[in-house]
């Protein structure tokens, strides 16, 4: 199934799951989701949603790298696992007894199958479990950005049927900021695809340090209709803009603090007492949170990480600055996102200095948690035109602004684009095949064909193990 976020995906999977679990006393549900968030996100989620029922819900660990008997054990007795493709995949080779009773296989966030190495090692995993399982285990995959869903289904299944579903739960607003004027005339403007255009800044455009200032600004501006969420363009970045926050609330006088109920609550404590114990005391988030204000990246560990995660989820935060990290699949109340920049730097510290885009995919992605069902009529989406960096990565500002999911660009195989890679630059000679036959990869070939050759290698051998193929060729289908 594909649709837009906040359409039901995940209450109808857990419909699904108690269906399965109902019918199928003894056998397993394999709930697959592409991180260690959202490992801990869905199973708390399912725990709930199950809680007056006697099965376990058993989130892998991540540090997950051999079964003791105790671990075997709680294995056996879980009827849903929640795990990450990477943990799945050594689970499988641990122990494949345990996964020889799954009975549904839900694949959540499945454009995740053109991600890398991410992409390639869910579809060898996607491949062996099709191998290794029953003819009558289930595949459902379920994504809000996936148009050609069918395609998938269609790859996997024996009796496939698929559900492109493209009316969004409330409405969504996309539009690009921009400044308008000069000097003291200056105005900054959204423009949005529905042809209005709101003069949201009409005074002091541009106060502050630069364009982190007017950035802030119109945070300020945004926050009228809810939380905001703004993704930045780097870990620093997000800091940076939470302390721009303050400066400039403080000097409108709109800095908010937690209320005395909200300093009390068992939330707050938690994230406190996490940041002083697992980073340092004087770490400027603990005082930045009591502003109802954070910033969010994969720098923080994993359980201040969380903690935060869940003091925004409780509305103890107005604004968040973060990296795409936080809103790949989580769900939060924001009303409005703004998209600092689409063009990313990949390898700080190089010489060189080299971007990659944010997708399409991936922005309506984040997008999606725009808009909070039950609370918004519509989300909206910003797009902050002076910092968006469409110049460094060769992109079309149009190919963002279209929020209809067959709109988006099909998903691909990010397997078969590396094999496809690879072969181009054998026919052209740019690479021979005594080159990829040694063991160890020469230094100078390109990284994304030695990640793919030893992807494919770590496949086969898996594969071969297991006894699911008789000749390597056998893999490329």
């Amino acid at each position: 199934m594909a649709a837009p976020t906040g359409t039901g995906k995940t209450f109808l999977a857990r419909l699904l799951i108690l269906n399965t679990i109902q019918d199928n006393e003894n056998l397993k549900i394999l709930y697959l989701v592409p991180s260690k968030a959202l490992v801990y996100e869905v199973s708390k989620d399912l725990e709930s949603a199950f809680s007056e029922l006697s099965f376990t819900v058993m989130a892998v660990n991540p540090q997950l790298t051999s079964l003791d008997e105790e671990g075997n054990s709680e294995l056996e007795k879980a009827r849903i696992l929640v795990i990450t493709p990477e943990k799945a995949d050594l689970l499988l080779r641990l122990s494949k007894d345990i996964l020889g009773d799954v009975a549904l296989v839900v694949v959540d966030e499945a454009h995740h199958i053109e991600s890398g190495t991410r992409g390639v090692l869910l579809e060898l995993y996607l491949w062996r479990l099709k191998k290794l399982l029953s003819k009558d285990t289930k595949y459902i995959f379920l994504s809000a950005v996936a148009p050609n869903v069918f395609d998938l289904t269609n790859w996997l299944g024996n009796n496939p049927k698929s559900l492109l579903f493209e009316e969004r739960a409330n409405r969504m607003n996309a539009g690009v900021f921009n400044i308008r004027g000069v000097g003291k005339n200056k105005i900054g403007q959204i423009n949005y695809t529905n042809g209005i255009s709101f003069d949201v800044i009409r005074e002091n455009v541009q106060a502050g340090k630069g364009m982190r200032g007017l950035l802030v600004q119109l945070c300020e501006k945004l926050k009228v209709n809810g939380p905001v969420l703004t993704v930045a363009k780097g870990k620093k970045e997000c800091e940076r803009l939470a302390e721009e926050m303050v400066i400039w609330l403080k000097s409108v006088q709109k800095l908010n603090s937690l209320s005395a109920v909200e300093l009390s609550s068992a939330t707050f404590k938690r994230l406190d007492t996490r940041l002083e114990r697992e980073m340092y005391s004087d770490i400027p988030l603990r005082k930045l949170v009591r502003n109802r204000i954070a910033y969010h990246h994969a720098g923080l560990p994993p359980r201040v990480r969380r903690a935060l995660e869940d003091a925004i989820k409780k509305g103890l935060i107005d604004f968040v600055f973060a990296t795409t990290t936080l809103a790949e699949g989580v769900n939060f109340p924001f009303s409005s996102v703004v998209v600092q920049s689409i063009a990313l730097r990949q390898g700080p510290g190089e010489k060189e200095k080299v971007y990659v885009p944010i997708t399409p995919r991936v922005f309506w992605n984040i997008a999606g948690r725009a808009g909070r069902p039950g609370f918004d009529k519509e989300g909206q989406v910003i797009l902050f035109e002076p910092t968006l960096g469409l110049e460094k990565v060769n992109a079309v500002i149009g190919d963002y602004l279209k929020p209809n999911i067959k709109k988006i660009n099909p998903v691909k195989s990010a397997l078969s684009d590396s094999i496809i890679e690879l072969k181009d630059k054998i026919d052209n000679k740019k690479i021979s095949r005594q080159q990829i036959s040694k063991i160890e990869l020469d230094k100078d070939l390109p990284k994304t064909v030695k990640g793919s050759i030893n992807l494919l290698r770590v496949g086969l051998v898996h594969a071969e193990a297991e006894n699911l193929l008789e000749v390597p060729a056998d893999i490329i289908d």
